[in-house]
């Protein structure tokens, strides 16, 4: 993480955030207090920034020695000449370590004056706000006549100078043409505390002469944890003079189709160079893209391109000083084959008043824009040289094959064949894989044992195709790269291995389009057919960085080996997103998105998960989530959702056209257990849950053994659950657009709702107009309806609770229930909180 500041005098900033006990102590082990208060510290710099916007450069820094202890910072000009920085009054904590760090503003009284109010106060509340009572704003001038230029003036360099004895010095130096005798300190030696259990002390000051800018790295993070957490750095342009970077680009020309992008590699030299990333518009402006005619050498820097787009400048991973420039082709004129544009970097004007950072624009890049043009090979054997020749926005189209596979699984009478794509292209065949039919109506069968590699990052994007594996044992696509299924069919066939396997990103488009054999078909489908080997878990059938699903299905692979698990369908090292609509079809409606875990056939095996990402699951709309069905005794139906960096769910509640039913549009369901086996869960998540609107979350059903239970409905780890939906009145009681159910089972239920983790963690659930129940079980019902534990808080407003009414409705706790609907069940195990008993709620 690398806050980048603005190219202002930022040294002393520097300096302030150089003494440690600014910051609060925190438990071992436990960096989130520091981490809040760099973010703190990040606030307060722009709040000096203000000050120093005026005009007025810094002078000195130096250390306030009388208690609590501080810094003075003195200006070249304006008023007040300096500013005093006050650390933190001692806390009554035994830990002396556990300061206070100041909160500072800069305020605008009611008397028009603008002064500096600071609050050292523990926990910040508003009566501990202090004005320093001084007026920042400086003089008005008076009207005068014009007088004979001034002297010019000395831009200040500013240095970080190591003394050889753990300390370093802040040194400044004013003088004409900056000799070496002409350094003075700033201030006393500031110690670099090396304590490694001292998270919020600095860890080290590097001066980047070359570039003018000073780095602070912070002694939190822990680089070497699981995962790693890198120490936060800041970085803060000096008070120096310009100071030029070379750009030296490593490709002069690129190719690029209209509508698509193209990348320019080059170095910035030094490579060490801090210089800012990201889009032109977000960066304002740094970064510019100039056109300077069809093929002229000298570069404009007054032009704009009106054919071409600067989309980013980002660097290379694992390359030092290299970037990758990404342009986009928006028009082009037939009349002009290339285009000459350069790359440039302006990051101030490098005046004494303004100090910046310049870059020179040594190279000139072009660009070469073609039409997107169509590849169809009419054999296998020139699909390789096919795509070898295309460029970025080009068609592979698969409809002139002649000699494409057959519908066997053996490979002696099929094609095994691998492509190797580098570029962002399309893949078609003009296919509708819900019909089977070409498009001009004749009948098709699906390519076979054919796989994709991508390699250099592409966006490979397979439109109106069908893939389906029968004996290749490795994933349909994998590699480095993003991949797009836009109304296709991509099916791996009776193999463990994943369908798309990438290092990148993945989109899913598509619809649920017809019902065919009892089952729902759709326009775009990943998935995995059944795996009959023993004691085999199936690769998920997409695994990937972020994955995004915009309608269709996409399904786990099955097992039916004895003690096999179920397959997952989406494993995201990312987040995963996912959007749907209802669909009106035959007197009902229908999700158009569908997720679903892989189940297990035979007796011993866990059904798969449907989604599990390390990241955040976003579900909005029509979207159907199922775990997989587990079978066997003791073994359980897989997760609908596992999330580590939360959950969020939004969704409709409608009227039926076909009933008096009102429907809502996602429903979340663990998967079942079969032959003994146990339901899983809806959604276990941990980073926080929220749903909204019309959302049905059930645990899934366990059946078929004498202790099997059913699944919880919402499992939240360490993190707080927000639930708020609608209740409607059609004449015959309410129906709840949000419903949170556990699942049934032939021993027990599982509870509806269940808080796990450290116990000690205050963890708050708050549900606003939604049913929270568990369910009749056949022999016996869950203990209790909602599993909170001794610190956890319930806050229900409007809601219908519990099932059964002698069934304690909390395990333990705190609750307020105001406004009920219905509560069935006792409160027996937990507390409840009137009026304003709720803020008086111990923590631990």
């Amino acid at each position: 993480m690398k806050p980048s500041f603005g190219t202002k005098a930022r040294a002393a900033a520097a300096v302030l955030l150089a003494t440690a006990t600014m910051f609060s102590g925190c438990k071992k082990y436990d960096d989130s207090d520091v981490r809040d208060q760099l973010k703190g510290h990040e606030d307060r710099l722009t709040t000096l920034e203000d000050r120093i916007e005026s005009g007025a450069l810094i002078k000195s820094v130096t250390p306030i020695t009388e208690a609590p202890g501080g810094w003075r910072i003195e200006f070249t000009g304006g008023t007040p000449s300096s500013i005093d920085i006050m650390n933190g009054a001692a806390s009554s904590n035994p830990d002396p370590t556990d300061g206070v760090s100041p909160l500072i503003e800069v305020r605008t009284n009611p008397d028009g004056s603008v002064s500096v109010w600071y609050n050292v106060t523990a926990g910040y509340p508003d009566s501990g706000w202090t004005d320093t009572g001084t007026d920042i704003r400086g003089p008005q001038g008076s009207g005068g006549g014009t007088g004979p230029q001034g002297p010019a003036g000395i831009n200040p360099k500013v240095r970080v100078h190591p003394n050889g004895n753990g300390t370093v010095t802040i040194q400044y130096n004013i003088t004409a043409g900056y000799p070496a005798d002409g350094w003075v300190d700033a201030g006393e030696a500031i110690a670099l505390d090396s304590n490694p259990d001292d998270r919020a002390a600095i860890l080290s000051i590097v001066d980047n002469a070359p570039l003018g800018t000073v780095t602070i790295t912070m002694n939190d993070g822990d680089p070497d944890g699981e995962p790693p957490v890198p120490h936060t750095e800041y970085t803060f342009a000096k008070a120096s003079g310009a100071v030029r970077f070379e750009l030296v680009g490593f490709n002069d020309k690129v190719t690029i189709t209209e509508g698509a992008t193209g990348r320019i590699r080059f170095v910035v030299n030094p490579s060490n160079a801090y210089v800012p990333t990201g889009t032109g518009t977000a960066l304002d402006g740094k970064w510019q893209l100039n056109q300077t005619g069809t093929r002229e050498t000298r570069a404009s820097y007054v032009t704009p391109p009106t054919n071409f787009a600067l989309v980013s400048v980002l660097p290379e991973e694992g390359k030092p000083g290299q970037y990758i420039a990404t342009i986009e082709c928006l028009t082009h004129d037939p009349a002009i084959a290339e285009y000459a544009m350069s790359l440039v970097l302006d990051t101030g004007a490098g005046t004494a008043e303004s100090p910046g950072l310049v870059s020179s624009p040594t190279f000139v890049l072009s660009a070469e824009v073609r039409t997107e043009q169509t590849y169809t090979p009419t054999s296998w054997d020139d699909v390789q040289s096919a795509v070898d020749g295309m460029h970025d926005g080009d068609i592979l189209d698969l409809s002139g094959l002649t000699d494409y596979p057959d519908n066997t699984d053996s490979p002696a009478s099929g094609i095994t064949k691998t492509i190797t794509v580098a570029k962002d292209i399309t893949i078609t065949a003009q296919m509708d894989p819900v019909l089977g039919q070409f498009g001009d109506g004749t009948e098709y069968e699906p390519f076979h044992n054919v796989n994709f590699v991508l390699s250099g990052n592409p966006t490979v994007t397979f439109h109106h195709v069908e893939f389906n594996f029968s004996v290749n044992k490795s994933p349909l696509i994998s590699g480095e790269g993003n991949v797009v299924v836009d109304e296709s069919q991509i099916i791996h066939a009776a193999t463990p291995q994943s369908v798309i396997h990438v290092d990148g990103d993945v989109t899913v488009r598509g619809t649920m389009a017809t019902l065919w054999q009892g089952h729902f078909n759709s326009t775009s489908h990943v998935g995995a057919s059944g795996v009959d080997t023993d004691g085999t878990t199936p690769e998920a059938a997409i695994r990937a960085c972020n994955v995004t699903i915009e309608g269709g299905s996409v399904a786990g692979c099955s097992t039916h080996g004895a003690s096999s698990n179920g397959g997952m369908a989406i494993a995201a090292s990312g987040d995963v997103t996912i959007t749907g609509e209802l669909i009106p079809f035959d007197n009902r409606y229908i999700q158009s998105t569908m997720i679903m875990g892989g189940s297990v056939i035979n007796m011993g095996g866990y059904g798969g998960y449907a989604i599990r990402a390390a990241g955040k699951v976003t579900i909005d709309g029509g979207v159907l989530v199922y775990g997989g069905n587990g079978a066997g005794d003791g073994e359980i139906g897989g997760s609908a959702i596992q999330a580590i960096g939360g959950v969020e769910i939004t969704g409709e509640y409608i009227r039926s056209a076909y009933s008096d039913a009102y429907v809502p549009t996602t429903t979340i369901r663990g998967g079942n257990g079969t032959n003994g086996g146990n339901g899983g869960h809806g959604i276990d998540a941990a980073g926080g849950i929220a749903i909204t609107g019309g959302v049905y979350v059930t645990g899934g059903d366990g059946s078929g053994g004498e202790y099997s239970t059913g699944g919880y409905g919402i499992v939240a780890a360490d993190c707080d659950v927000t639930l708020k939906g609608e209740k409607y009145d059609p004449g015959d009681g309410f129906w709840f657009s949000l419903r949170v159910r556990s699942g049934n089972g032939d021993y027990s239920t599982g509870t509806p709702f269940r808080f796990q983790g450290d116990p000690g963690i205050v963890r708050t659930l708050t549900a606003t107009t939604a049913q929270i129940s568990d369910v009749n079980a056949t022999k016996y019902c869950a203990p209790f309806a909602m599993d909170l534990k001794d610190n956890d808080r319930a806050i229900l407003d409007d809601c219908r609770l519990g099932w059964y009414r002698t069934i304690p409705l909390f395990q333990s706790g705190y609750y307020k229930i105001t406004n009920p609907v219905a509560v069935w069940g006792t409160n027996v195990n937990a507390t409840p909180l009137e009026g304003n008993q709720w803020d008086g709620v111990p923590t631990p």
